[in-house]
């Protein structure tokens, strides 16, 4: 079996994308329980557990110039660094999330991130590469509800409305020879929706037997999908 390791990332469904010409030395994961410390009268302090707090990422990375071919450059197809800098500069700009796709054999991050922080600067001594330094936080979707209220009191509560964007949009093709079946059972949990990723990327019967790691693939939002009888994955 073997893995690609890649670094993508992207903004508003894909409408923008792209993969990081040389992968970071380190991606840093930090994450906290979310735990709050308590002074309780004839026990002392008790610690209260949380849900867990959101995952946050780092790293570093160099964004070769065009003249510059190092041999670990990693992509299939990379631009002049300011390409890159312009862009994450643009995302962050709007104040919405991106999305963070990592894939390698011992890791794997496919998560919407807000940018928490961005720099960048020249490498010395290396003509037209540029060094960034990229902090990202896990984004989780929400929505509000509407509420009855009667006499004070919250009578009622409306579901939440389903957000399709909190359904991970894109698949990164990982291993050889991976199929779309395969895929529609790890993503939905049965292999029946095959046809429906084919038709999303517009992939030809050739395409389809020539899948490759690294390769993005839009996926259809669960909730539109329909089995054989009628029920959604």
């Amino acid at each position: 079996m073997s893995y690609a390791y890649g670094l993508w990332l992207s903004f508003n469904n894909q409408e923008e994308v792209f993969e990081l010409p040389v992968l970071p030395g380190k991606i840093e994961v930090t994450g906290k329980g979310e735990g709050s410390g308590y002074e309780v009268y004839g026990l002392g302090q008790i610690n209260v557990i949380k849900s867990p707090g959101l995952a946050e990422y780092s790293f570093e990375a160099i964004l070769p110039a065009a003249g510059n071919p190092y041999p670990f450059i990693t992509a299939r197809y990379y631009y002049e660094p300011r390409y890159y800098v312009d862009l994450i500069e643009k995302w962050r700009q709007t104040r919405h999330p991106i999305r963070f796709v990592y894939t390698g054999p011992s890791l794997q991050i496919n998560t919407p991130a807000s940018i928490e922080s961005f720099d960048w600067s020249e490498t010395a001594g290396e003509s037209g590469d540029i060094q960034i330094s990229l902090s990202l936080k896990e984004y989780r979707f929400y929505a509000a509800r509407r509420a009855t209220v009667m006499d004070g009191q919250v009578q009622q509560l409306e579901p939440p409305r389903a957000i399709d964007r909190s359904f991970q949009p894109f698949y990164a093709v990982t291993e050889e020879k991976e199929t779309l079946s395969n895929i529609s059972q790890k993503v939905y949990g049965k292999p029946d929706y095959h046809a429906e990723i084919k038709r999303l990327n517009n992939l030809t019967d050739a395409a389809v037997e020539k899948l490759f790691p690294g390769q993005i693939l839009q996926l259809p939002n669960k909730d539109l999908l329909k089995g054989p009888e009628g029920v959604t994955p």
